[in-house]
């Protein structure tokens, strides 16, 4: 038999054989995208985003967890979400963990962005909502997807200070 042809160790098949076929270049038409607004986060998909906080009951300087999850089909290397800030509050990177990967032939990524928000002051303190400009292949435009912030009851600090020879 010739190398490229096997017979089935169990005569059933009879012979088989591998062949390896070479097509030409296909042609592939990108366009390119319209202007965007200054907002553009540079993502280009269909995504979604949702987000939840882990409390909002506590004190001036300590910290809740803004867990920020976007889901969608386009591809979200280097992205970091925007951390809106307002008075009353500071907002801080934490853990990111993202995938992608293709699935039932279509590539599908998520991302997990907890971040740090911490008052600054007492009272009702509005984390704003934040908002991630895309472009959206299906609906041939940019689209503003939202992920709701929360009012923070903070109570006041408790008022330890650290000095230098705690340090």
């Amino acid at each position: 038999l010739p190398s490229d042809e096997r017979r089935d160790p169990l005569g059933l098949l009879g012979r088989s054989k591998m062949e390896t076929l070479t097509v030409g270049p296909a042609p592939l038409r990108a366009k390119p995208l319209p202007a965007g607004p200054d907002d553009f986060s540079g993502l280009v998909g269909d995504f979604t985003l949702d987000a939840s906080f882990s409390t909002t009951k506590l004190a001036v300087g300590e910290s809740a967890t803004w867990s920020v999850r976007l889901l969608g089909d386009g591809a979200l290397d280097g992205f970091a979400p925007p951390r809106p800030e307002s008075d009353g509050v500071r907002v801080y990177e934490g853990s990111t963990s993202t995938s992608g990967g293709v699935r039932d032939g279509r590539y599908r990524s998520a991302a997990r962005f907890d971040l740090s928000v911490v008052p600054t002051k007492a009272g009702e303190v509005t984390v704003p909502d934040m908002e991630l400009v895309v472009f959206s292949p299906s609906a041939g435009e940019y689209v503003t997807l939202t992920a709701a912030g929360t009012v923070l009851k903070v109570a006041p600090g408790s008022g330890t200070a650290w000095s230098r020879s705690r340090c």
